[in-house]
């Protein structure tokens, strides 16, 4: 058996968005999207879900991710960050705006799977069909 032997929370952050956190002057946040790990999962069987389904299986993930939430708060207060989304959202993620330090922070949660730069999306060029 193999022993991992990168730090707790290092795969969590991209490499492309821990060189954009390193750009940062002292203090400058960045909005970020992280994605909790909720422990919940849908059936693979292959069929499609009633809406009663889909509604108890969102209900199950918000659920799920309260203690997460509570533990980012946490760590945000600390690092004078702060939750931008008023809870988890069906996927099991939530916004947050913090500084580098934070991130990092927050990278080391066991109950956070991966923090994203939040980025805006934008239409195609061209965008008729």
């Amino acid at each position: 058996m193999e022993q991992d032997t990168h730090p707790v929370g290092e795969g969590k952050l991209s490499r492309e968005l821990r060189s954009r956190l390193e750009q940062l002057e002292s203090g400058e946040t960045v909005r970020a999207v992280v994605l909790l790990d909720v422990g919940t999962e849908g059936p693979r069987s292959g069929h499609r879900q009633s809406a009663e389904e889909r509604r108890a299986a969102i209900q199950r993930v918000r659920q799920s991710a309260q203690a997460a939430v509570s533990a980012i708060d946490t760590a945000l207060e600390a690092c004078a960050g702060r939750r931008l989304s008023p809870e988890a959202n069906a996927l099991g993620s939530i916004t947050v705006e913090a500084t580098p330090q934070g991130l990092e922070a927050l990278a080391q949660l066991p109950s956070v799977r991966a923090v994203l730069e939040d980025q805006p999306i934008s239409l195609l060029a061209g965008g008729k069909r």
